[in-house]
């Protein structure tokens, strides 16, 4: 029997003052993915994004929100009214997204995100700024271990979920394998392959 239908946002922005990103061919990659997993889905498109459209649209409930535009160390560009570029910072997305109950996961298509990643795992968690660097370090070298035939990723929304074990007092160690990699994998080789990692990044605190 098929599992609920996920429903996915995305947005993309190509400010004209910026270099045009290539987010026709991204989209293509990610469709015929969706669609070779099988998984049931809707997806919902916000082209050349400005904050009120991404505003409105994220009324519709999405599950998954998929930015692909440019970035930098303080955050994303959207676009303007004019289509110029409008930088959006952390503190902005963690208020549009507190009004989306439904929302699972975030995904930041953009150069120099991680600095956005750090500053939402920290300010929804309650972590430190040091923890937070350490958890996106984290998620980054997961996702480098392309040879693990992973389902998910290491979300952002894994990554509040450890941090959160940790702020109420588990240590790190424990809390990202308990939050993360066992979210990640039951298989046991894969599951030790992503403890490795973990403990080469996180220490064994």
């Amino acid at each position: 029997m098929p599992g609920p239908e996920l429903r996915i946002l995305f947005i993309t922005a190509e400010p004209e003052d910026q270099i045009r990103p290539n987010n026709t061919l991204e989209l293509q990659v990610i469709q015929e993915a969706l669609k070779a997993s099988g998984a049931a889905f809707e997806a919902q498109y916000v082209f050349r994004g400005t904050r009120k459209r991404v505003v409105r649209e994220l009324k519709s409930d999405p599950h998954i929100v998929h930015f692909l535009c440019h970035g930098e160390t303080g955050g994303l560009f959207l676009e303007d009214d004019d289509a110029g570029s409008n930088l959006i910072d952390a503190d902005w997305l963690i208020d549009v997204f507190a009004g989306s109950p439904s929302l699972r996961v975030v995904f930041l298509n953009a150069c120099n995100s991680a600095a956005l990643a750090r500053a939402i795992v920290a300010s929804e968690s309650g972590c430190s700024d040091e923890v937070a660097a350490q958890l996106v370090r984290l998620a980054q070298a997961l996702r480098r271990l392309t040879e693990q035939d992973l389902e998910e990723t290491a979300s952002t929304r894994l990554l509040v979920m450890a941090a959160r074990l940790h702020v109420a007092g588990l240590a790190l160690l424990p809390a990202c394998r308990a939050a993360i990699v066992d979210a990640l994998t039951d298989e046991a080789d894969t599951g030790a392959a992503l403890h490795e990692v973990l403990r080469a990044v996180i220490g064994d605190a």
